[in-house]
């Protein structure tokens, strides 16, 4: 307890460095200015949440002028939980949610403590540090990203897994999808592993979740909101949206971005989509295979969510926070050298080579998924010479 204490005390220190840096730039600001600027529309004028001179309008005014606005598209029932702060001046606010995370951060500890507190030589050497040095984690507190809500939510999901409560671990999920590029194939590969008790309470939930969305912004918003999901995938928009909305796929820490920096850039978009498309299929369905065999419930949710890092259309270093779970769950599973690659990598990526290199962490995950494909494989054959 006394070294998670004291890490969380200088976590806090160091983040409140950052913030006031952050917040110090000048043409810049962090990603914290979308949540805020959705929070107050969703309080103001909700049927113009995904409007893109609306939110412009709005984070000019309430925030400053930045070159390159970044836009709110995840699902209306997040903005929820940002109209409180939407109340507050915006330097207020982010700090406030910066120190909403670090507290998220320590639920996560100790929701998930079963992986949190093993032992692993100089990344978690007592518990729950790993959280406190992990880069994406870090950057997400920096930048007042909701990637920790998510990894509290899959955490809570992975506790009641574990407790045989696979109804409620399914609910935990489903609230979970504003983060859905990530949360539905992580539920695919649940439902397979546990069943309909999981998968009919995540529809339900799911559900509930898109009606929510629809009560809250209507049907215009809902298409507005889709117009801004084909723009962020480099779908059909106009020439000046399509600008606006431009996402470097290079930076994007998964198949696709992986991909990309092997070649796919230079071919059509609808070609580069079909080889992604072929390509996440493929390692969901051995994925899909994988988690029906291993024995160990740890390793299945360790190569669910690796898998749906991987096959995640969009995924940025701070999405990375989800590479926690596998990391400290394959620990003293596959070499150590293999779990510290993956651990340091979005930090060299973040520190080293810059945003359009954010592809290098892909390798080792794609090098500890494979591992990790390979002791569940193992751990299968074991089990089949022993029933024989």
């Amino acid at each position: 307890m006394t070294p998670l204490l004291i890490g969380c005390a200088i976590l806090l220190i160091v983040f409140q460095i950052l913030g006031t840096f952050v917040l110090g730039m000048r043409d810049r600001s962090p990603d914290f200015r979308s949540f805020y600027t959705a929070g107050y529309l969703l309080r103001t004028d909700r049927t113009h949440l995904y409007d893109m001179d609306a939110q412009t309008r709005v984070a000019d005014g309430k925030v400053m002028p930045v070159a390159m606005q970044l836009y709110y598209f995840h699902p209306a029932y997040e903005a929820v939980l940002d109209v409180p702060l939407s109340w507050l001046p915006f330097k207020a606010a982010y700090r406030t949610f910066m120190v909403l995370n670090v507290l998220m951060l320590i639920g996560c500890v100790f929701i998930g403590r079963s992986a949190f507190s093993r032992f692993i030589p100089w990344i978690q050497p007592g518990l729950g540090l790993s959280i406190f040095f992990f880069a994406p984690l870090l950057l997400t507190v920096a930048q007042g990203q909701d990637s920790i809500l998510f990894l509290l939510l899959v955490c809570v999901c992975w506790h009641e897994l574990e407790r045989d409560r696979d109804a409620n671990a399914g609910v935990a999920l489903a609230l979970a999808l504003f983060r859905f590029q990530l949360a539905i194939p992580l539920a695919i590969l649940l439902i397979l592993r546990r069943g309909w008790n999981f998968g009919a309470a995540f529809v339900a939930t799911g559900a509930v979740v898109v009606a929510s969305c629809f009560a809250l912004v209507g049907v215009q918003g809902m298409r507005d909101l889709l117009l801004l999901l084909r723009l962020s995938g480099g779908g059909s928009g106009s020439a000046a949206q399509r600008v606006q909305m431009n996402l470097p796929v290079s930076a994007m820490a998964n198949l696709r971005g992986l991909l990309s920096g092997l070649g796919t850039h230079t071919l059509s978009p609808t070609t580069a989509f079909l080889v992604v498309a072929i390509a996440s299929f493929a390692v969901l369905a051995w994925s899909a295979v994988l988690i029906r065999r291993t024995p160990s419930n740890q390793v299945a949710f360790a190569i669910a969510a690796l898998c749906a890092i991987l096959v995640s259309y969009h995924m940025f270093l701070y999405d990375l926070t989800l590479l926690i779970l596998p990391v400290v769950m394959l620990a003293g599973r596959v070499r150590g050298w293999l779990i510290a690659a993956a651990y340091l990598a979005p930090a060299v990526g973040l520190l080293y080579l810059g945003i359009h290199s954010f592809v290098i962490a892909v390798v080792p995950l794609v090098m500890l998924f494979a591992l990790s494909s390979r002791q569940s494989a193992s751990a299968s054959e074991v089990d089949a010479m022993q029933l024989t």
